[in-house]
């Protein structure tokens, strides 16, 4: 199993968490996947609301984060 800065992962596959039809989708495709690692757009995730189903859901998947800051401007962003 690959290790990345001390964190064993169980696949090298990365997976995004954008553009789901539905949370129950995001859920699936990660599950079917196998995926080791998911992707998180922190501007997107950050937005609107508090995000807590969303973060339910991936904290639920049992895999290391990986944030992906792509779209921000500032360190607050």
């Amino acid at each position: 199993m690959p290790v990345f800065y001390g964190t064993e992962i169980a696949s090298p596959l990365m997976l995004g968490t954008a553009q789901y039809p539905s949370p129950a989708d995001l859920e699936q495709a990660f599950r079917r996947s196998g995926a080791g690692v998911a992707t998180v757009s922190l501007r997107r995730e950050a937005a609107g609301g508090d995000g807590s189903g969303f973060w339910d859901i991936v904290r639920g998947l049992g895999i290391p984060l990986l944030p992906n800051t792509a779209g921000c401007h500032s360190v607050r962003e």
